[in-house]
């Protein structure tokens, strides 16, 4: 009789904490639902490529068929626009490097680091991201060219305040890189937390380098 009571006590106390969990879990949800991811995710689909090096052997190989896709799905009934980025996932998965802003020059124990992302021209409309200042990246914005990026609010407002980043330089993966747009901040990894500072390169700058 005493082990039969036991158990009766250990299912209402385990039902108290399911149920307790349960409460916790759904304000959690509500709350995620309900924080601005900087993108528009209604009609957007996200599509990851893993392409086989037998068949792409170089990096000319796979910056044509990511822009040969990017254009053929657009080109699909229904599509309205297409776009290719080197990650962009829910998850824990990181890509960031040091950086260092012209005219701000770092000391010897100085480190600023910023998340790296790169993307073909027309991400930013697509994706529904705002372009708070300046400009998103073209076909002219190729490697040859100008070496250029764009900075995400967060960025801006940590290292140039209420003064235009337009037009500055900074410092980025070994090259002086101008500032031409400065897009929303997007929550690129999870929805819970903030983003760290976001430097989007051209996928060309990536692939084939600078």
């Amino acid at each position: 009789g005493r082990l039969q009571q036991w158990f009766v006590g250990a299912e209402v106390a385990l039902s108290l904490v399911l149920l307790v969990g349960a409460g916790l879990l759904g304000r959690s949800f509500e709350k995620l639902t309900s924080v601005d991811p900087g993108f528009r995710p209604e009609g957007l689909m996200i599509v990851r490529v893993n392409l086989p090096s037998t068949a792409y052997p170089d990096s000319t190989a796979v910056r044509a068929f990511l822009y040969d896709a990017a254009e053929r799905v657009a080109s699909l009934p229904g599509v309205t626009g297409a776009a290719a980025t080197n990650g962009w996932s829910f998850n824990r998965s990181s890509h960031s490097s040091d950086y260092e802003v012209e005219g701000h020059p770092l000391g010897p124990d100085d480190h600023t680091n910023a998340e790296r992302r790169a993307v073909t021209p027309g991400f930013f409309r697509m994706a529904g991201i705002p372009m708070e200042q300046g400009r998103e990246f073209t076909l002219e914005d190729r490697v040859g060219t100008a070496p250029v990026i764009v900075i995400n609010a967060g960025l801006a407002r940590r290292e140039f305040g209420s003064a235009s980043p337009l037009g500055r330089r900074i410092r980025f993966m070994g090259t002086w890189r101008t500032v031409v747009g400065v897009a929303g901040d997007v929550k690129f990894q999870r929805l819970s937390t903030d983003d760290p500072g976001t430097i989007l390169l051209t996928l060309d700058t990536l692939i084939l380098g600078d």
